[in-house]
């Protein structure tokens, strides 16, 4: 099992929650570099709904993926200096 943790250290801005995928390399992108959002990342981003996501990195339908997660803060955003640990079980090799 490993644990990471996450701080939101901007003043004054608010962190949507988290989408976290543990995968292989065979998996796609969640982005390109100076591309636009996809419509699934965009949606998580500016209205906290990561269905599209969860979707995409579907570790039942997608064999690429291990697993793949929402992480909030108490049901929602996390705040300025608030910090999200979130396990993951790497065993399976994806």
């Amino acid at each position: 099992m490993t644990e990471v943790s996450i701080t939101n250290l901007a003043r004054g801005q608010i962190m949507s929650p988290l989408f976290v995928a543990r995968h292989d390399t065979g998996a796609d992108s969640l982005y390109s570099l100076g591309a636009l959002a996809s419509e699934a990342m965009a949606k998580m981003a500016e209205d906290d709904e990561a269905s599209g996501l969860m979707d995409t990195y579907d570790p039942d339908t997608n064999g690429n993926v291990g697993e793949a997660m929402v992480v909030k803060l108490n049901d929602g955003p996390i705040m300025p200096g608030e910090t999200v640990t979130m396990s993951f079980d790497i065993d399976d090799g994806n």
